[in-house]
C-alpha cells in the first residue's frame, strides 16, 4: 500500500514538474514539508497533486509554490488544534474542493466541523484581500454564492502566513502527529531505496 501510494505520487509530480529538478528531488522537498508541518505524507500529497492538476500556480515553480501552500495549509490545521484524523479528513475534502474550483458544501462542513481556525483563516484572509467583513458562521453562504474559489481561498492562507506560522509553533507535537512522523520516514526511506 505504502509502495503504491509512493508510485501515485511521484508520478503525478514526474507529470507536474516545473523546477527543473529531478523527481526524486521534488518528492523529497514534498516529504520533508509533511515531516516539518507534522502532517500525513499521503494526504499531504493527494492535496498538492490536486492542486498541481488544477493549475492553479503556473510556471517554473508552480510545483514548489504549490507544495509550499500545501505545508501552510497543514500547519494551519495543526495550529487549530485538530487530532490526526480530523486534519487527514479536512486535507481531503479541501483537496476534492479546491481542485473543482471552489468551497461549497462537504468541504465547508468539514471546515466548520473538524477545523474552525482554518476557516477564520480563510475569513480573515478574505477581509485582506478587501473583499467584506465576514464570520465563521458565514462559510456556507459564501460557499453557495461562488465567493470561496479556488484562487480567494489559496491567497487568503497566503496572506494569513506570519499568523499561521506562529501558531503552529506553539501547539505541542501530540502522539498522533509523533506517528504520522514516522510513516513519512518509513515512505521516505522506502523512496530512497526504490532510486
Amino acid at each position: 500500500e505504502i509502495h503504491e501510494r509512493l508510485v501515485g505520487s511521484e508520478m503525478c509530480i514526474r507529470d507536474s514538474n516545473t523546477t527543473g529538478q529531478s523527481t526524486g528531488t521534488v518528492y523529497q522537498y514534498m516529504a520533508n514539508t509533511a515531516l516539518e508541518s507534522r502532517s500525513d505524507l499521503t494526504a499531504t500529497a493527494e492535496l498538492v497533486n490536486r492542486l498541481l492538476a488544477s493549475g492553479v500556480y503556473s510556471g517554473q515553480n508552480a510545483t514548489t509554490k504549490t507544495i509550499d501552500t500545501v505545508g501552510l495549509i497543514n500547519r494551519a490545521l495543526v495550529a487549530g488544534g485538530g487530532t490526526t484524523r480530523e486534519v487527514q479528513s479536512t486535507l481531503l475534502q479541501l483537496s476534492q474542493g479546491l481542485a473543482q474550483g471552489q468551497l461549497q458544501g462537504q468541504e465547508l462542513k468539514a471546515i466548520r466541523q473538524y477545523a474552525p481556525y482554518l476557516g477564520n483563516v480563510i475569513i480573515e484572509g478574505l477581509k485582506k484581500q478587501g473583499l467584506g467583513e465576514y464570520s465563521l458562521g458565514d462559510l456556507k453562504e459564501l460557499g453557495s454564492s461562488g465567493m470561496l474559489t479556488t484562487e480567494r481561498v489559496l491567497k487568503s492562507i497566503e496572506l494569513m502566513a506570519e499568523q499561521i506560522n506562529k501558531d503552529f509553533e506553539q501547539m505541542p507535537k501530540t502522539w498522533g502527529q509523533a506517528m504520522t512522523n514516522m510513516r513519512t520516514q518509513g515512505s521516505m526511506f522506502l523512496n530512497m531505496l526504490q532510486e
